[in-house]
């Protein structure tokens, strides 16, 4: 499909229920043209699978049939970040993977155990049904609460993505001042993806969530890498994690991002304390070799006046021969 006819490759059918895979269904030109006397007898009604704005079915010159936008849409990632081909695909595949039973099945559990939690706002709880809009942009995510006043979007991610999405969602949830939660699945800390790396250095946390399912409560896995000192004062880091609830979570209000482990604040504060350490060991050196030094001054004026006193018991009993 050509850049200039704005096409989008897969599409939603409200009245189906049902993802349109264009890249399937209107590559035969009878099978494109079957599906555009649908459209026009309303028996179809595409939506964008990301924007949710209602969809054309529209044909070019050339009889290719494909879905567009309608004209004056509102802003769209698909159409108005100018994507690579590379980039559509690994987008599409995570729209795709949205309608995955893997993740209705997490999006489902979150909403429901959230309900159950202290502060959360039980009639603000919304799963992949409440659309959040800030100027001409618009996104849904896939679960969404109010808790103790504080505004959570949780993004289920259990497929590739393109940096373009990641920093798409991060930014316009900042701007919104909505707290954004990746809820990892399949994450392997010790093996780490791109798009793993590039969730992480989105701000200084470094933290990673994935749902908790051991328990009926709501409660995330964090994994965090930890700062520490060695017994020889060397500066360490080391991937751990825990089960954390809801309430055990922090929130910084200036960049609208929840953590549980300040990588960032502790590596600093080791650092502060290694250094401390270091002027407290090189301290303890001197003192000893201060202490060592006296130790074999005193040794020295000791073995003086002992040898003056030698001498003078010597000087003495020569004097006591010479009468």
């Amino acid at each position: 499909m050509r850049n200039y006819e704005r096409t989008i490759k897969i599409a939603f059918d409200v009245v189906s229920k049902s993802i349109i895979d264009a890249e399937l269904v209107l590559k035969n030109t009878q099978d494109a043209f079957a599906l555009r006397k649908q459209y026009n007898e309303q028996k179809i009604k595409p939506i964008c699978c990301e924007c949710q704005q209602e969809l054309v079915v529209s044909h070019s010159r050339y009889d290719r049939v494909y879905f567009k936008h309608k004209p004056n849409h509102n802003f769209c990632i698909l159409i108005d970040e100018k994507l690579s081909p590379n980039e559509q695909e690994v987008f599409i595949s995570n729209l795709q993977s949205k309608e995955s039973p893997r993740h209705k099945e997490l999006k489902n559990k979150i909403g429901r155990l959230l309900a159950s939690e202290d502060g959360v706002d039980v009639s603000s709880i919304n799963v992949d049904n409440h659309f959040i809009t800030i100027t001409n942009e618009k996104r849904k995510p896939d679960v969404y609460c109010e808790y103790n006043k504080y505004k959570i979007a949780f993004e289920i991610q259990i497929s590739k993505l393109s940096q373009k999405y990641i920093l798409s969602r991060h930014n316009f949830y900042k701007k919104n001042g909505i707290f954004l939660i990746w809820i990892l699945d399949n994450f392997n800390i010790h093996n780490q993806t791109g798009l793993e790396r590039d969730i992480k250095y989105l701000n200084e946390y470094q933290n990673f969530f994935k749902l908790d399912e051991r328990t009926e409560s709501f409660k995330l896995i964090c994994d965090f890498k930890k700062s520490y000192l060695t017994e020889s004062n060397q500066l360490r880091t080391k991937w751990i994690n825990e089960s954390i609830t809801l309430g055990q979570l922090k929130f910084n209000n200036q960049i609208y991002q929840a953590f549980f482990y300040n990588f960032d604040e502790n590596y600093k504060n080791n650092e502060i304390f290694q250094i401390q350490k270091e002027k407290a060991i090189i301290e303890a050196k001197a003192e000893v070799n201060s202490k060592k030094e006296l130790l074999i001054s005193t040794q020295k004026v000791e073995n003086v006046i002992s040898k003056i006193a030698k001498l003078k018991i010597t000087l003495i009993n020569q004097d006591k021969l010479s009468l």
